[in-house]
């Protein structure tokens, strides 16, 4: 089963007075990219959430914000020792700066180191197992969407190559029909050419007669654009990630297409061929979408 690279998913957890709220919002990106915005106490363990992520995704860039609260603590106290520093620090930069304004406590207050235990630097056994509870619902549900989204993308890529597959149909009979009536149109122009009889070499003739018409014949791209097809749907089915795959598939069947269109002269399969470019183009719009 396809999966998209955009979805979005939100958790929230609490437990004992600490509440951690997750959300996790996924975009196109060739490779997998993830991006963490937390507190500095769950940055420190950066790399052990990304490989969590890891563990569910192969592309896509993924934006992780992480909020954390607790609850206040009515015995919270000022570290002194740090108030007076930062009170120090203020005057002497008001000296260099020449600033004439008195230093406040309101100024000091906006430090919040003062404040005896009002950040950890370090997360807790109990606080780690429910970020990481909360986080994993986020991943599911980030996943669910994607492989949502997933669906509804393979319904829409298999009716595409079904229009394809119809066009190629209607080309391959075209230009049987069409082959022999370009053969007699080249017949007529030899002879229109060549008035004297005695110079006519008529195996000849019918010899560049023949290979003008293999040159038209497109019946080699239309078997080979239609096992393309094929191949591409049987990706769809597969479960792991497919997009890289596709991606190939999809260049190989715009290659065929581009043949099919230089080989045809005639109006009635350039315009078949047209729709069929078009329908590749917005397969191949899609597939960016794709992990």
């Amino acid at each position: 089963m396809i999966e998209s690279m955009t979805g979005f998913g939100k958790a929230d957890g609490s437990e004992n007075g600490t509440t951690i709220s997750i959300e996790a919002r996924s975009v196109n990106n060739r490779f997998l990219e993830i991006s963490l915005r937390a507190p500095t106490s769950v940055l420190q363990k950066e790399f052990e959430i990304k490989d969590l992520v890891k563990n569910k995704f192969e592309r896509g860039k993924i934006n992780l914000t992480v909020i954390i609260a607790k609850e206040k603590n009515s015995e919270l106290k000022i570290d002194l020792d740090k108030a007076k520093n930062y009170f120090s620090l203020l005057k002497d930069l008001k000296k260099s700066l020449g600033v004439f304004e008195s230093v406040k406590l309101a100024h000091v207050l906006q430090f919040s180191k003062i404040y005896d235990g009002e950040e950890k630097q370090d997360v807790t056994d109990e606080e780690w197992k429910l970020f990481i509870k909360t986080l994993n619902l986020v991943l599911i549900d980030l996943k669910k969407m994607r492989t949502d989204e997933g669906a509804a993308l393979k319904i829409d890529l298999s009716k595409r190559i079904s229009v394809i597959n119809d066009s190629l149909s209607a080309i391959e009979k075209l230009s049987v029909e069409k082959i022999e009536t370009q053969r007699n149109k080249l017949r007529e122009k030899v002879a229109s050419i060549i008035s004297d009889s005695a110079l006519i070499n008529s195996q000849r003739i019918e010899m560049e007669i023949l290979l003008l018409s293999d040159k038209l014949d497109v019946t080699e791209e239309i078997v080979r654009f239609k096992t393309h097809n094929n191949y591409f749907l049987k990706a769809l089915e597969e479960n792991s990630s497919q997009g890289r795959k596709l991606n190939f598939i999809i260049q190989e069947m715009n290659r065929e297409a581009n043949t099919i269109g230089s080989k045809s002269n005639d109006a009635e399969i350039a315009h078949l061929v047209v729709l069929v470019k078009e329908e590749v183009e917005k397969i191949r719009e899609q597939l960016q979408n794709i992990e």
